[in-house]
């Protein structure tokens, strides 16, 4: 397991945890170089993960979306510009 003291991080974040993942969100949404620092699974940009979203698999289910589009020959970053040009 990643994390080793769950209910610390995540208790110290509580009031900031809403407004953490909405800038996580932002981050995801338009900063696709972001996914690079998960797919590599950067041990800060996972814990930050876990206390947005209180998801410790979080990281590793986008890691493995990355793996997977990269498999197919597909960039990330390119997936996420065609995901958000789609939602404009």
């Amino acid at each position: 397991m990643l994390f080793s003291n769950h209910s610390s991080l995540r208790g110290e974040w509580k009031p900031h945890q809403r407004l953490l993942a909405s800038e996580l969100v932002l981050l995801l949404s338009v900063v696709p170089v972001f996914y690079h620092y998960v797919a590599h699974r950067d041990s800060n940009v996972c814990e930050l993960l876990y206390i947005a979203t209180g998801d410790s698999r979080l990281a590793a289910r986008l890691a493995a979306l990355s793996d997977e589009l990269s498999a197919n020959g597909v960039s990330v970053i390119f997936a996420i510009d065609n995901f958000v040009a789609r939602c404009a």
